[in-house]
């Protein structure tokens, strides 16, 4: 109760989702979509949807869940809570619960915290990191996509200062009977130029 009370002020609906998944001998086991993200404060993921994979590599069960919390720094068990788990190979129906722990969430709090940052706010060997374990989890492909743009901007940024200062240099030093004017005059496209071209690839 405690949870559902403040939850929405600690991140309100900022927290963008998650798809993660496990994998065995090459073969899915479970993957976990989490629709509102994790919530560092209270270490907790917002709408769960769990599906367990047979060894045929069919879905099993789905387990559903208003929010799950974490049992503890470094430790994969969560408790789920508010839920339901819905079996798909004509065995019983929908059992609800209020509360049940699980282990097939398989990821720690800090890996949820880190897999949740933004990558504006990751240096070039962190947001690698990130990109590696999105796409070994299964994450969504435009989240990884993003963070790629994102990394290679790390370097394309300082680069392209380094050419305006090698370009620009060369105008600087033009010949004082040329004047400012022409500096300007090849400074405004050659920065139109830039802009252009950053946001096309972007």
């Amino acid at each position: 109760a405690d949870f559902n009370n403040h939850r929405q002020d600690i991140l309100g609906e900022t927290s963008h989702p998650l798809d993660l998944a496990n994998r065995a001998d090459g073969k899915l086991q479970v993957t976990v979509h989490v629709e509102k993200g994790y919530d560092v404060i209270a270490k907790a993921l917002r709408e769960v949807t769990i599906t367990v994979y047979g060894p045929d590599g069919r879905p099993s069960k789905v387990i559903y869940a208003d929010h799950a919390v974490a049992q503890g720094g470094g430790f994969k068990t969560w408790t789920l809570y508010n839920g339901f788990v819905s079996n798909c190979q004509g065995l019983a129906g929908n059992i609800t619960f209020p509360k049940m722990q699980t282990n097939e969430i398989n990821k720690t709090p800090e890996n949820m915290a880190f897999l949740q940052r933004d990558p504006e706010t990751l240096n070039f060997h962190d947001l690698q990191r990130q990109i590696n374990e999105l796409k070994a989890g299964g994450g969504n492909s435009s989240d990884v996509r993003n963070a790629e743009v994102g990394l290679w901007f790390k370097v394309s940024l300082p680069f392209s200062c380094l050419v305006f200062g090698m370009v620009g240099a060369p105008l600087g030093l033009r010949s004082p009977r040329s004047g400012k004017v022409s500096g300007l005059v090849w400074a405004l496209p050659i920065m139109l130029g830039y802009y252009v071209i950053y946001m096309t690839m972007s």
